[in-house]
């Protein structure tokens, strides 16, 4: 019989044997963005959770999975924690997704818009700061385009919103112009003044001028829109 070369004996022997394979729970992490994404809809930020534990293991470094969704909750600063959500994790790799619908529904409540006859433009500032996480490791041109087209889909869906904003330039629309009135505006993002800016489109100024002009000698259409006030927004009359 070949003897055994190797024993474990002493001291080493009941070390080796003692090293658990079992996911720590004594462990920190440094999440490290992988990248940030755009795809189905949904605007998500991936990272590395740089795991790591000085506790002595078999094989590759394994953590508590409880524990870990814990640490990368807690991770999140408390103020994005109501707007971006760990949707999934293991132990290498986390993905965030950002809840646009529930950040614009909070940020723009008791809204009170800014209005530039200048540009024929509507300034909507946004309460609720941009999410750290989105802010600090998301693509500006990205999130900027991405959070323009759902305040876009936003305003369609709020009753009150569409009234405020298209009051006048749909009346004008409508009944000279025939288009929808919300497919003659841009919408931009502004990450400086957290606003959304919602401007009519170069193409159609000269158009809702020339319209308003032979609607304004409509007395009844001038009193139903509050003419003087409200169609000074888009269009700077006096």
């Amino acid at each position: 019989m070949i003897p055994n070369l190797y024993p474990l004996k002493g001291l080493q022997g009941r070390v080796e044997r003692e090293i658990s394979a079992k996911p720590v729970t004594n462990f920190t992490i440094n999440p490290m963005l992988i990248k940030s994404s755009l795809a189905s809809d949904t605007y998500s930020l991936y990272f590395n959770n740089m795991c790591f534990s000085s506790e002595p293991r078999r094989g590759d470094l394994k953590v508590d999975q409880v524990e870990l969704r814990k640490k990368l909750n807690t991770w999140l600063k408390p103020t994005d924690r109501g707007y971006v959500k760990l949707v999934d994790f293991n132990t290498t790799n986390s993905k965030f997704d950002f809840d646009v619908d529930k950040w614009l529904d909070d940020s723009l409540k008791n809204y009170k818009p800014y209005d530039n006859y200048m540009t024929m433009s509507r300034s909507y500032r946004l309460s609720k700061q941009l999410p750290y996480l989105v802010r600090v490791f998301g693509l500006e041109m990205d999130y900027s385009k991405y959070i323009a087209d759902r305040f876009k889909r936003y305003v369609k869906n709020k009753p009150e919103f569409k009234k405020d904003l298209f009051s006048v330039v749909e009346d004008v629309s409508k009944k000279h112009l025939h288009l929808d009135a919300s497919s003659m505006f841009d919408y931009r993002y502004d990450r400086v003044s957290n606003s959304v800016i919602v401007s009519v489109k170069p193409a159609y100024v000269t158009s809702i001028l020339a319209a308003a002009s032979v609607m304004a000698k409509d007395e009844s259409w001038k009193k139903k829109i509050n003419f003087d006030k409200t169609v000074g927004m888009f269009l700077k009359f006096n």
